[in-house]
């Protein structure tokens, strides 16, 4: 039996392993876990089903590859949507934050609850998500963090202002909204998590800045 166009395209030029994990990365945005089988995997590849097990070892191998390969695209796109420091004012700049850690969160929720009672896998997936290459949570946090105190340089934030603390407090609230939103309605539009958290960068904000000149950049007062 002749391999499928796709499967001799690729055997002539283009790495079958990398199209693999991608495939498999974007069944798992389009669907999440369930019901993904090496099966659907291979059509939607446009490869025969042995195909696979020449590159990984099992099912477990592949999904993990595509499950990084997916949390990766979904970190690396936070972190090109922050925000520039120094433009528009902090109240816009933080909600626009929040909305990025909003889908984070709402994307890996649906990646660990499709791990629920996969054990195995679930911990060699956190364990890929905190090596270097990822970065994880951390990655996350750091860009936040980073955010904040080029605000502060500028200026933009008070000096004395609790930016670390905001910073973590940004990151939680974003975390717990989006696992209330999920557990509450699964398809509760974005926009209602968005109002939700408004009232709190509100509050944020107003830590971080005198509020009769929020967001304006202050001078810097010389020694």
């Amino acid at each position: 039996m002749t391999s499928p166009p796709r499967a001799r395209a690729l055997a002539d030029g283009a790495d079958l392993r990398e199209h693999l994990i991608t495939v498999t990365a974007r069944l798992l945005a389009d669907g999440g876990l369930e019901g993904l089988t090496t099966r659907r995997i291979a059509r939607a590849a446009g490869v025969a089903d042995g195909v696979l097990y020449n590159h990984f070892a099992d099912r477990d191998d592949l999904i993990l590859a595509g499950l990084l390969a997916h949390a990766t695209a979904v970190t690396d796109a936070f972190k090109t949507s922050c925000p520039q420091p120094g433009s528009g004012t902090l109240e816009h700049n933080l909600s626009e934050l929040a909305n990025a850690l909003l889908t984070v969160w709402r994307t890996l929720l649906v990646l660990f609850a499709g791990l629920i009672g996969k054990r195995a896998l679930l911990a060699r997936l956190v364990e890929q998500l905190h090596t270097p290459a990822i970065g994880g949570p951390d990655q996350i946090i750091r860009s936040v963090h980073d955010y904040l105190q080029a605000e502060q340089r500028l200026g933009r934030i008070d000096a004395d202002a609790p930016a670390h603390i905001v910073g973590i407090m940004l990151f939680a609230i974003t975390q717990l909204q989006a696992l209330v939103t999920q557990l509450r309605a699964p398809d509760t539009s974005t926009s209602t998590e968005t109002e939700a958290i408004a009232p709190i960068v509100s509050f944020l904000v107003a830590n971080l800045t005198d509020p009769h000149d929020q967001g304006a950049p202050k001078r810097v007062q010389r020694g």
